[in-house]
């Protein structure tokens, strides 16, 4: 599974339309170029994890739910899957998705 920006984009597009935020209005919030968010929403460009996060803030909501959408949904309280995940993945990789968590966790509080 990769990253399937035209998937991200409509969810985007979805959970803005349903807080009644226009395009416009969103961009400003994220402090974006208007052009640039559109672009994010239409699938055509991917977006840096700063803009993510802001975007998260904006849409009151997660990089997952964002980010995973469309995927097959696990039990939330059964994380067995995340471990054998990183498991195959090389140290420096394994620090990376823990300084993601910790970014995540920074941006709820």
């Amino acid at each position: 599974m990769g990253y399937d920006k035209k998937a991200v984009g409509a969810e985007i597009r979805r959970r803005r339309l349903a807080l009644g935020l226009t395009q416009e209005k969103a961009a400003e919030k994220i402090d974006r170029a208007l052009r640039f968010y559109a672009r994010i929403e239409l699938g055509d460009v991917g977006m840096s994890v700063d803009t993510l996060l802001e975007i998260c803030g904006m849409l009151k909501t997660t990089p997952d739910a964002l980010l995973m959408a469309d995927a097959p949904k696990e039990d939330a309280a059964d994380l067995s899957w995340m471990a054998e995940a990183l498991s195959n993945c090389t140290p420096d990789q394994q620090q990376t998705a823990v300084e993601l968590v910790r970014v995540y966790l920074r941006s709820l509080k």
